[in-house]
């Protein structure tokens, strides 16, 4: 906030007789008093994501205009800058060393001020799948399975037909079907012609 300097106007007025007339001279003077500096922006915090950009500002008014210092632990990502009566800090690719407090000090001959800006790091948020894609991820998981169920069964009916070695009955429970058919893989012959149902 601009504060106003406070002004003294005086008025002078001077006559002159030179033993014919009257001569006056007017004159203004304008006295303009020191005024303490004000940070404009005031104290305040800011976000930044991991990596992110973020610039943090420091402007201040006062008689005479006041000069302006940042006071902050120096980093190779951290930036000053001035634009007019401006001083900026720019920070790229933020870290987590970026994080702390930043003091903006403003000094004229009449007095000093200070201002502070929080930065905090933004906590990354975790990618939560919707509850939809879950689903459909599990009904894609189910479909899966039985395909590969199914194709197992037509392979070891293959197989089984092929090598004459094994007679499966169809009311044969799929467990010892899929059994017969890894024992079958690895090379034991199983010699039966028996059928399990009874």
């Amino acid at each position: 906030m601009e504060q106003p300097l406070i002004s003294y106007n005086l008025m002078f007025c001077v006559m002159i007789w030179d033993y014919q007339s009257y001569y006056f001279f007017y004159s203004t003077l304008t006295i303009l008093s020191a005024v303490a500096p004000e940070i404009n922006e005031g104290t305040y915090s800011k976000d930044v994501k991991l990596d992110g950009n973020v610039t943090l500002d420091c402007s201040a008014e006062g008689n005479p205009l006041p000069d302006l210092h940042w006071n902050y632990t120096t980093a190779e990502n951290v930036r000053e800058t001035t634009r007019g009566h401006q001083k900026s800090l720019t920070i790229t690719g933020a870290t987590s060393t970026n994080a702390g407090v930043y003091i903006c000090a403003a000094t004229n001959n009449v007095g000093k001020v200070t201002s502070t800006v929080t930065l905090k790091m933004m906590k990354a948020k975790r990618s939560v799948l919707p509850l939809r894609f879950l689903w459909w991820l599990l009904i894609g998981l189910i479909v899966v399975v039985v395909v590969v169920v199914v194709i197992v069964i037509v392979i070891v009916h293959k197989r089984c037909k092929n090598m004459g070695d094994i007679v499966l009955s169809l009311t044969e429970p799929m467990i010892v079907q899929i059994s017969q058919w890894i024992l079958s893989l690895t090379g034991l012959k199983i010699q039966c012609n028996i059928l399990l149902n009874g």
